[in-house]
């Protein structure tokens, strides 16, 4: 018995791993609880504050592609140990930023550092287990990222709302740091020495991760993704300064992040379960209707704690209620290519929350009101469900044509 638990238990490792994740999940998510205090301390307005989320979203999407396939022949002690530090480091910097353009280059050699570390943290957690306990060694690195919603992110809001908005990026330097030191100390050279590749490889390699993207279920597959985090990031940004324009205090912006955060992790677990049950594109299309009445209630919500808590909740539960159902149907769209159509899709999440970023600092700019967010949202998760059910009906038509030649 206790053999078949020692067996069964997952390596040490990966749980240094999860600590890393927890650390970028943070750090990513948790700048929108602090805009309004950090955008009044560097003396810009909030949409220019925003610049701090599109700037990381936009290079993180460009380079974790691009840098996974450039960086698949380096030894994974010096690429993870040394990515992660980098990344603790460009946190301090951002931590000590003397002007807001100098705080703007902090966060892209972060967004840099996180997209190094990520897809060599896959492959390593997954290296530690044996075949058929890989899934769970994958699902308890990223449990790191789920657990940042929950607490990360409120404890670094309100760290940073108390005490300035430095302090969130140390509590994330001190995160980085920890997972980095016990990696470094616990990492082994356990994967084989692979000769240099050949001249030209990692451009080959580079351009094989967007080569599914070529193929038409993919490109159908994802573009309905993109709209929806464009939707889900233009609310989910300037969340903070959506509930301090509606007079919510540092204690109540924590716990709205913290309804996020449980919403999020209650949408995670249930969604993957019901995409297996009922199928992915029901799960979807059901979650984006409900998103869309309870961004609806949100514009309407005033300065209702109990209220907004609630709707925010189910604002995270929808998000992360989609996230593995939408992974389960590229899946099945592209079997063939499956660890790179995730790999986009992740980079996909990225590109949104630029783009979603960008979109409501045009607006703000404009006269929109940072309360009314919630509306702008909404209907952009309208033109999300539409753009589903046109890529679906495109999927249908394709799979019947497809049918009638094979049968022909």
């Amino acid at each position: 018995m206790a053999q078949t638990l020692k067996t069964s238990a997952l390596d040490r490792r990966v749980w240094l791993v999860a600590i890393a994740f927890f650390a970028i999940g943070t750090d990513f998510n948790v700048v929108s609880g602090i805009l309004p205090a950090l955008a009044r301390s560097l003396d810009v307005s909030v949409p220019a504050a925003g610049q701090v989320v599109t700037s990381y979203a936009f290079f993180y999407a460009i380079c974790a592609p691009l840098l996974a396939g450039l960086t698949t022949s380096m030894r994974r002690k010096p690429l993870i140990a040394g990515s992660l530090t980098a990344f603790a480091l460009a946190n301090a910097a951002s931590a000590l930023a003397p002007t807001f353009a100098f705080l703007i280059g902090t966060r892209i050699v972060a967004a840099f550092a996180a997209s190094m570390f990520a897809p060599a943290a896959y492959g390593f957690a997954a290296s530690l287990a044996t075949p058929e306990r890989k899934g769970a060694a994958l699902s308890a690195a990223l449990s790191g990222i789920t657990a940042s919603l929950v607490v990360g992110v409120p404890i670094g809001s309100y760290i940073g709302n108390r005490f300035g908005w430095q302090g969130s990026f140390w509590f994330v330097t001190a995160l980085a740091l920890v997972g980095a030191i016990g990696l470094g100390f616990r990492l082994e050279h356990h994967e084989e020495q692979t000769a240099a590749p050949a001249m030209g490889a990692p451009a080959a390699s580079f351009l094989a991760r967007f080569a599914p993207l070529a193929k038409r279920p993919v490109l159908l597959g994802m573009v309905p993704s993109l709209v929806w985090y464009v939707a889900m990031f233009s609310l989910y940004t300037y969340l903070g300064a959506t509930f301090t324009e509606r007079g919510m205090t540092k204690e109540g912006l924590s716990a709205m992040f913290a309804a996020f955060g449980i919403g999020s992790l209650i949408g995670n677990h249930v969604g993957g379960s019901l995409g297996d049950r009922f199928g992915s594109q029901r799960v979807i299309a059901t979650a984006l209707v409900i998103q869309i009445a309870n961004l609806a209630w949100l514009g309407t919500t005033g300065a209702s704690l109990v209220a907004n808590a609630l709707a925010v909740a189910i604002f995270g539960m929808n998000v992360w209620f989609m996230f593995p159902a939408q992974q389960s149907r590229l899946l099945a769209l592209a079997p063939k290519h499956g660890p790179l159509v995730l790999a986009l899709n992740n980079s996909t999440m990225y590109l949104g929350g630029a783009i979603g970023s960008a979109v409501s600092a045009l607006l703000i700019r404009h006269g929109v009101a940072t309360a009314n967010l919630p509306w702008v949202s909404c209907v952009l998760y309208i033109a999300a469900l539409v753009v589903f059910a046109l890529c679906s009906r495109a999927l249908r038509c394709d799979a019947r044509v497809s049918t009638r030649t094979e049968s022909m």
